[in-house]
């Protein structure tokens, strides 16, 4: 038997979603004596999942079971003293045989670390993603029409290649009169490359998808997130991409990857960062008005859709996008040399009564 004072604790190591079963015995010392059982991801965050109450004329065996919550691969078990019968200073409760058991679906106690996460642009920081949505023309040029927050996780195996994307962003702002889309190709991934897709928003009736979640009669897997931005503004959700097998970072390719806006419920309409391709489905030519080439920038390198590393202050509806941003033009012009930093609320940049 070993003497429990006022508590002590074990750290193991354990499965996410298993069940433990704990077992021990316990006997009060010069008479009924009161311990309890905690267990949690922490010494801060424990709750009681057993209290033993027994007296010193004999052992009395307690059990129960816990049920490890998913992320949590390190679990404390203690014991705490809550009352003993002894009148000598440090003595107290007994306690003996204290087993614990992993009961289904674990690996016998196994240590699996946690798993391997990449975020962009970092973890517990969003990047923004800000469409022009009057591609080919220039129009109002106010860049407000759709504006994403969002940071894409990677999930690794032990091999370091992909599992799981999870994508999770909000819409910030919808200053279009248009209803717009937002969905993301992965070049050069197969539609069947991806197993499941989960927390899209498909409203409208335009967007067929395979069962796997991807739209369907792509060449790439294309994930359409939304049809209709304007019942989203505000809300936070989040995409989760399941990979048939583990994917390299190289062959799933760099993010933001290629996303784009679905113009006015028009499948055939899509507005892509500069260069990027569009998917298999838009059939209407492309290249006029200010766009001559097709490449989504004019000829003086003005773009349709922007991705901010940060945070994003949209113009007012109207306000042309250089109004607001007095390095715009520079940076735009300079292919992204010149005023790398030039959307960042550093003085000189913004004239906030504009934006």
């Amino acid at each position: 038997g070993n003497h429990l004072g006022k508590d002590m604790y074990q750290r193991v190591c354990t499965t996410p979603g298993t069940a433990i079963s704990w077992s021990l015995w316990h006997r009060g010392r010069d008479g009924i004596d009161e311990a309890v059982v905690k267990i949690g991801p922490d010494l801060a965050n424990m709750i009681v999942v057993g209290t033993m109450t027994t007296a010193n004329t004999a052992w009395q065996n307690y059990t129960g079971t816990y049920t490890v919550p998913v992320g949590q691969y390190d679990t404390y078990f203690m014991l705490e003293a809550v009352s003993t019968s002894s009148a000598r200073q440090g003595k107290g409760n007994f306690v003996d045989h204290v087993v614990l058991t992993e009961t289904n679906g674990g690996s016998g106690g196994s240590c699996d670390p946690p798993p391997i996460k990449i975020c962009y642009p970092s973890c517990g920081e969003n990047a923004t993603i800000g469409f022009e949505d009057l591609w080919p023309r220039l129009g109002d040029y106010d860049f407000n029409d759709l504006v994403i927050s969002y940071n894409i996780e990677l999930i690794l195996n032990a091999q370091n290649n992909v599992t799981r994307m999870d994508y999770s962003y909000t819409v910030e702002s919808v200053g279009a009169a248009f209803t717009n889309g937002y969905g993301v190709e992965l070049e050069g991934v197969s539609p069947s490359a991806i197993s499941s897709v989960t927390g899209s928003n498909l409203t409208e009736g335009f967007i067929v998808n395979d069962a796997n979640g991807t739209e369907q009669g792509q060449r790439n897997a294309v994930i359409v997130f939304f049809d209709n931005a304007d019942i989203h503004v505000g809300i936070p959700n989040t995409i989760s991409i399941e990979f048939s097998s583990p994917i390299t970072t190289a062959a799933l390719g760099a993010a933001p990857f290629n996303p784009f806006l679905i113009k006015n419920a028009d499948r055939n309409t899509e507005i892509h960062l500069p260069t990027k391709p569009v998917t298999s489905y838009p059939t209407l030519p492309i290249g006029s008005d200010d766009d001559m080439d097709g490449d989504f920038k004019d000829a003086d390198g003005l773009p349709w859709a922007i991705n901010f590393s940060g945070q994003y202050a949209p113009p007012l509806p109207g306000v042309k996008i250089w109004i607001g941003y007095n390095h715009f033009l520079n940076w735009a012009h300079s292919g992204g040399v010149q005023y790398p930093n030039w959307f960042v609320n550093d003085p000189g940049n913004r004239n906030n009564n504009f934006l």
